[in-house]
């Protein structure tokens, strides 16, 4: 597997990626693939996704709109141009990246945040996180 070519930067929170059952990380692998592509705006994309995160980590729930959005269930968003990228806070000082959606219709929007929710409850579960 490529290693990603930043990494982000020291803060007072960390960020972690949420990893299936099966050891991917569906985020982490999609930001990946915009980082090696060969097209300049999914480059950019990527880019403008890592300085997100980058915020959070330094800001965390200083983050604000319009960079993030608190969605519901302890679900929030970062909202980099056009993509939706979930995450939740977890006891400590970690957030975890669960879900990422193209910004689109409500319907996809709540499906994406189910889909997170999904992806935190699993995680929890599986870490042994009440």
């Amino acid at each position: 597997m490529t290693k990603m070519k930043r990494a982000h930067v020291e803060g007072k929170y960390k960020v972690i990626f949420y990893t299936d059952k099966n050891g991917v990380k569906p985020t982490k692998e999609w930001l990946r693939s915009l980082l090696r592509s060969t097209n300049p705006i999914e480059k950019s994309l990527a880019g403008k996704i890592n300085n997100c995160i980058d915020n959070l980590v330094l800001l965390g729930f200083g983050l604000r709109e319009p960079h993030s959005k608190k969605l519901h269930n302890g679900i929030w968003e970062l909202r980099p141009e056009g993509y939706r990228v979930l995450y939740a806070y977890l006891i400590g000082v970690h957030f975890i990246i669960l879900h990422h959606a193209k910004k689109g219709k409500k319907r996809e929007q709540d499906a994406a945040a189910i889909q997170a929710a999904r992806n935190l409850a699993e995680y929890k579960s599986r870490e042994g996180i009440k």
